[in-house]
């Protein structure tokens, strides 16, 4: 015979993520939506909030948008991701699990995009130098002719 499951303690959970990862802030889903629209300056008549899950912002805009309803931490990092809280009781036996495994997810998504864009520009800037000018100067040439490329844009843009 199964034995009943254990109860997930979520803000134990959350804390322990936390300590891991002091850039990703856990929200209700309502509050994740509100900061997301507040952020992007969309109004409330759009049916869904887009990437409604997860808003990553500069800390200083999260004090601007949502220090009236988010207690923030006084040494908040400098871009954090606001994760909404998973629903901790699934209604069935492995709710626990679910519920944890949901808490993964959605921060593992939280970090990726915590740390795209520094990723992107590394690989951006690594990039750079490997094309041979006779290559990268008619790689520009053709890209600002389809428009697809400013004809001031380094090469960095290229």
């Amino acid at each position: 015979m199964d034995e009943p499951s254990t109860p997930l303690d979520a803000f134990a959970v959350e804390r322990a993520i936390q300590a891991a990862a002091p850039a990703v802030l856990f929200a209700s889903p309502r509050l994740v939506r509100r900061i997301i629209r507040a952020d992007r300056d969309v109004s409330l008549a759009m049916a869904r909030t887009p990437h409604r899950e997860i808003a990553v912002l500069d800390s200083r805009r999260l004090a601007e948008v949502a220090d009236d309803v988010l207690a923030l931490p006084a040494d908040l990092a400098s871009r954090v991701a606001v994760v909404a809280r998973p629903a901790a009781d699934r209604g069935d036996a492995a709710g626990g699990a679910e519920t944890l495994r949901e808490y993964w997810r959605l921060v593992f998504h939280a970090l990726l995009d915590l740390e795209a864009p520094a990723a992107i520009a590394r690989a951006s800037d690594a990039a750079a130098g490997l094309l041979p000018p006779d290559v990268a100067t008619e790689a520009r040439e053709v890209l600002v002719q389809e428009g697809l490329l400013d004809h001031e844009a380094n090469d960095r843009e290229l």
